[in-house]
């Protein structure tokens, strides 16, 4: 008899799968003016990009209940119904994409205020980028557990998605 160890390895799923062309709309949307802004979809695929007024970003806590729901409400008219999925993306321009106290704690408090409006997975998503580069080739997305990095024509960009605790939410990219 062979007393030979195997390694079982266990691939964890994606949490979510996000539709490979809305990185080009996170890329426009932070080239200038970092903004936040919202992805949503039906099953695990987020397929859909929402923009905000900026004047609509979370300020204090006591406008993030109107606020929060605003954007709920926003995407539910948006996508004619409501999500299975919601991403909540801020931007941490030529920064990290690991949340910061104060990041953790206005995520419990948004997913408590959005639970309470609909029944749907919450996660949360950070945005980073570079500074300006000299214009350059374009570098495909390369996904790693719960990051996306790739370069756009002037700069390097990285998302990374967490649940409501910072915990590190897998992704997966899908085309269609």
């Amino acid at each position: 008899m062979n007393n030979k160890n195997y390694e079982i390895q266990v691939s964890r799923k994606p949490a979510m799968l996000l539709y490979k062309p809305l990185l080009k709309k996170a890329e426009i949307i932070v080239k200038e003016v970092p903004e936040d802004y919202l992805l949503s979809g039906k099953e695990i695929i987020v397929d859909m990009f929402h923009k905000f007024d900026p004047k609509e970003a979370i300020g204090g806590p006591q406008i993030l209940y109107t606020v929060t729901r605003g954007k709920i409400e926003h995407v539910i008219q948006e996508r004619r119904g409501t999500p299975c999925i919601i991403v909540f993306v801020h931007t941490h321009p030529v920064g990290i994409v690991e949340p910061s106290e104060m990041d953790k704690e206005i995520w419990l408090k948004i997913y408590e205020i959005s639970r309470e409006y609909l029944k749907a997975d919450i996660y949360f998503g950070i945005h980073s980028t570079s500074i300006e580069l000299p214009v350059s080739e374009e570098r495909p997305p390369i996904v790693s557990e719960n990051r996306i990095k790739w370069k756009s024509y002037t700069r390097w960009h990285e998302i990374a998605f967490f649940d409501q605790y910072a915990n590190p939410i897998k992704v997966g990219l899908c085309e269609w």
